[in-house]
């Protein structure tokens, strides 16, 4: 079973929740939870290995790293499905620890299986769902708690997987390491710094350095700088554009700056570098 992360033009700039249309994709896994509103028509939802059939007005629970997929006839509009994936980080440790959220803690352990709810009960959620249309205020906090709370008390579900469905750290680890430097590979001309990377891959700036290092094996400034440099030999080889230039078009706003990453990555300057490689050709 193949497992990759999601898209990375999905919107991960929210902090505690976001709705957004469903579409089919390829197995993949999100670091969030994920509930998807089937209004209309018939889909196969993919959970690890197993499958199940949402019918119209079913409900689905996908907990995070929970490896699926959804299957779609047709792309829908945000009346046939949508979903509304949300973080609980954003709430605090002490605050989704407490007493009140028992019952709703209870029920997202229980989406590492992947869990459909059916029937009439749906109802009422479907209508607190409506409600929430990411415009982030407070009201519509108070109907994501009310969703949450609703299927926590809900009894007609049903678990997708048997077992718990998870990717294993190490593969999680590698995906996300390979999508960040995906990312960079496609903005590394634009302004990027440490704490932008790492809020679009929802961490905090001390967790997405240490991660980095401890997986990629170097910093993540270390790793950009290198990628720009890539990019600069291949202008400098390639074109006769002026050094001032390349080095604003690899991102460096500072030609003095651009100077010193090149040598040390490279060990000569830009100009030198490229009559060697003219020389060379």
């Amino acid at each position: 079973m193949s497992v990759g992360l999601l898209n990375r033009n999905e919107k991960v700039d929210y902090v505690l929740f976001d709705k957004r249309i469903v579409s089919s994709s390829e197995m993949h896994y999100r670091s969030d939870y994920e509930l998807i509103f089937n209004v209309l028509g018939r889909r196969t939802l993919q959970i690890g290995d197993n499958c199940r059939i949402l019918e119209p007005g079913d409900i689905a629970a996908i907990g995070p790293y929970v490896p699926s997929l959804l299957r779609m006839e047709n792309d829908p509009s945000i009346e046939d499905c949508f979903s509304i994936v949300f973080r609980t980080s954003a709430l605090g440790r002490e605050f989704i620890n407490s007493r009140p959220f028992n019952q709703i803690r209870a029920f997202l352990a229980r989406t590492g299986y992947g869990i459909v709810f059916s029937g009439e009960k749906n109802n009422p959620v479907f209508e607190s769902a409506k409600h929430l249309r990411n415009t982030f205020h407070f009201s519509e906090v108070i109907y994501l708690f009310d969703v949450l709370n609703q299927l926590a008390l809900a009894d007609n579900y049903k678990a997708v997987s048997t077992d718990r469905c998870h990717t294993p750290t190490i593969n999680r680890n590698r995906q996300l390491v390979s999508a960040i430097c995906s990312y960079v590979d496609d903005h590394y001309h634009e302004s990027l710094y440490v704490e932008k990377v790492a809020q679009n891959f929802c961490m905090a700036r001390s967790t997405f350095t240490r991660f980095f290092k401890s997986n990629a094996g170097m910093p993540f400034i270390k790793y950009l700088n290198q990628v720009r440099i890539r990019h600069a030999c291949e202008m400098l080889e390639k074109t006769r554009e002026p050094i001032a230039s390349i080095a604003i078009n690899v991102g460096y706003s500072s030609l003095s700056n651009f100077n010193n990453q090149f040598r040390l990555v490279m060990s000569v300057s830009p100009s030198r570098y490229r009559k060697q490689r003219a020389v060379a050709a």
